[in-house]
Formats: C-alpha cells, sequence, structure tokens
C-alpha cells in the first residue's frame, strides 16, 4: 500500500532556529511547529485513508519520503538543512507519547522514528501549483514485520 499526503505547511531553514536562536525560544518554537505538524498530518493522513497505529502491538514498519516543495524565489537547500527543517515534522509523524511528564501530540502514521520502524528519505522539487507545501508519502514493504533499515529499501 501507498498513501500520499499534501501538507500546506511551509518548512523553514534550520539555520536560524539551530545557529540564530536563544534556547528557551528555539524550544518553543520548535514544539510549536511540531504541534501545528502533528495536526496537519492527522487530517490529512485521515482524509487519505491511512491506516494509523493505536499502539505498538498492531504497528508495522513503514517508508516514508518527505518531500518539500517550494516556490518563487525560493530555492533548494542542501542537504542537512533539508533534513533538519524536516525535524518537527517527522517526529510528527510519530505515536502520541508522554515524554518527562508532558503530552506530545503525534499522527500515528509510523511508531517512531527509529529504523526499527520506520525508513525515511528526503527531497525537495519547486512545487507545480505555486504554493509551498510538503508532500509526504507513506507505504509499506511487501513483508510483514518490523524490518532493518539495512534490509532491502524498496
Amino acid at each position: 500500500m501507498k498513501w500520499t499526503l499534501h501538507i500546506p505547511i511551509t518548512l523553514t531553514t534550520a539555520n536560524a532556529r539551530v545557529v540564530n536562536g536563544a534556547h528557551a525560544a528555539t524550544a518553543a518554537i520548535y514544539r510549536r511547529h511540531r504541534d501545528a505538524c502533528a495536526l496537519a498530518l492527522t487530517v490529512a493522513a485521515r482524509n487519505a485513508g491511512v491506516p494509523t497505529f493505536t499502539e505498538t502491538a498492531d504497528a508495522h514498519f513503514r517508508y516514508v519520503r518527505l518531500v518539500r516543495l517550494y516556490t518563487g524565489r525560493q530555492r533548494a537547500w542542501d542537504s542537512d538543512n533539508l533534513v533538519a527543517a524536516c525535524k518537527a515534522l517527522r517526529d510528527a509523524c510519530q505515536l502520541p507519547r508522554l515524554w518527562r511528564g508532558r503530552w506530545i501530540p503525534g499522527a500515528a502514521i509510523v511508531v517512531d522514528d527509529s529504523a526499527t520502524w520506520s525508513a525515511w528519505t528526503y527531497a525537495q522539487e519547486r512545487a507545480a501549483d505555486g504554493v509551498a507545501a510538503v508532500r509526504i508519502e507513506v507505504s509499506e514493504p511487501t513483508t510483514a514485520g518490523p524490518v532493518s533499515a539495512r534490509s532491502d529499501e524498496r
């Protein structure tokens, strides 16, 4: 099975958050962005019919490809900036969880973002319709059960 989700979120360069931000302010910005991503992903997954997980007992391995769609005068980023900019979105794909006494929302598209439960790839392309967004392609391997990240990749 394969599902494609379009999320109307503009990714921002990681340079401003990582290099130039104060720690407390940077953490708050990240949490707001992650929570907004989780909400948008939850709605998009429900609308696309993506089976989400409620617990690890019913979970299995998935491939996820995140594609940044940029527009106008924007340009392609280098690979490390692209991966860093997708961190909140990647975290929002996981099961909702309690961490250090704080509830973290998640879309439950994957159990977690470890190599045991998911494999991630990143790409970017100019948006054909002129609207900045992120395309998320979720697919399942042909074999059942968790698969090591070192096994056959698609």
